[in-house]
C-alpha cells in the first residue's frame, strides 16, 4: 500500500510535468507551484519537532537503531535517485523520435534530459556518500550500490564525450540517440538488479533480509511510518517537478543557443 502512495505521487507529477512541457501551463504559475512542493518537502524534511522515541505523534519519524535524524536524508536521497532513472529515460524516449523524424529538437531535448539526470545522479551519489559516512565510517566503502551508480555516471560520461567530439550536428544527433537508447538498457541493470542481488552494506541488498523492493518502501520492513510517507511522497512529487522544470529551462536555453550559432554561420 506504501509503495501505491509513491507511485500515484509520481505519475500525478510526471502527467503535470508534461503538461508544462507541451506549454498547457505557464511557466510562472509551474514554477510557483514547484517552489510551494518543495517548500513543503523541506519543511517535512526538517520538522524540529520529530521525536523518534514519541511512536503516538503524527510528527515522529520511525525508530531505527543506528539512524537516528540520518533518516530524513531519505526525503532527499531517494527522490533524487529516482529523477536521474527518470530522466535517462525521458532522454532515451526523445533519442527514439528524433530517430523516427530526424527532428533536431528532439536531439536537444534528450541531450538536456541526459544531463539534467547526470547531475541528479551525481546528487544521489553526494547524499549516498553523506549516508554512508555517518553510518558505515567512510564515505567510499567500494559497496554494490556505489560501484554501480560509478559506472552508471561512467556510461553517460561517455555520452557527453561522444556529443562533444562531433561536429557534424546531424551525426552528433544521430550517433548519440542510439548510444542513449543502448545506454539507458544499463540503468535498471545497475539501479535496481545488481544492487539487490549483490551482498553489500546498502539497505536493499541481498544481504539486508528485506524484500527485494527494498526498505525504504517495503511496509514490513519497519523503515517507513505514516510521517516518512508522507514526506517521501511530497519528496518524489516535488522533484519529479523540479525536474521538469529544469529540462524545460534547458531546452529552452539550448534552442536560443543553436538559433544564435545558425545566425552566426550565416553571417560568416
Amino acid at each position: 500500500m506504501k509503495l501505491f502512495f509513491v507511485l500515484i505521487s509520481i505519475a500525478i507529477a510526471i502527467v503535470i510535468g508534461f503538461y508544462y512541457l507541451k506549454g498547457k501551463i505557464k511557466p510562472f504559475i509551474y514554477g510557483i507551484f514547484v517552489s510551494i512542493f518543495m517548500a513543503i518537502t523541506i519543511f517535512l524534511a526538517f520538522l524540529p519537532n520529530l521525536d523518534v522515541n514519541n511512536t503516538k505523534s503524527f510528527f515522529t519519524l520511525p525508530s531505527i537503531p543506528n539512524y537516528g535524524d540520518l533518516i530524513r536524508i531519505f526525503n532527499f536521497h531517494i527522490p533524487i535517485a529516482w529523477v536521474s532513472v527518470l530522466a535517462y529515460l525521458i532522454s532515451m524516449l526523445f533519442s527514439i523520435i528524433y530517430l523516427r523524424t530526424r527532428d533536431l529538437s528532439n536531439d536537444i531535448k534528450a541531450s538536456s534530459s541526459a544531463l539534467i539526470g547526470t547531475i541528479f545522479c551525481l546528487l544521489t551519489t553526494i547524499t549516498g556518500m553523506l549516508w554512508a559516512k555517518s553510518t558505515w565510517g567512510s564515505y567510499w566503502n567500494w559497496d554494490p550500490r556505489e560501484i554501480s551508480i560509478f559506472i552508471l555516471l561512467l556510461i553517460y560520461a561517455a555520452y557527453f564525450a561522444l556529443r562533444s567530439a562531433l561536429d557534424n550536428q546531424l551525426i552528433k544527433a544521430r550517433l548519440s540517440s542510439v548510444y542513449s537508447i543502448v545506454a539507458f538498457f544499463s540503468v535498471p541493470v545497475l539501479v535496481f538488479i545488481l544492487p539487490r542481488t549483490s551482498s553489500g552494506l546498502h539497505p536493499g541488498s541481498l544481504s539486508d533480509g528485506n524484500s527485494s523492493i527494498g526498505p525504504v518502501i517495503d511496509t514490513s520492513s519497519g523503515m517507513v511510518n505514516d510521517t516518512l510517507l508522507l514526506s517521501m511522497c511530497f519528496g518524489f512529487f516535488s522533484f519529479t517537478l523540479l525536474f521538469f522544470w529544469l529540462l524545460s529551462i534547458h531546452i529552452k536555453f539550448n534552442q536560443i543557443k543553436k538559433q544564435i550559432e545558425l545566425m552566426l554561420d550565416k553571417d560568416i
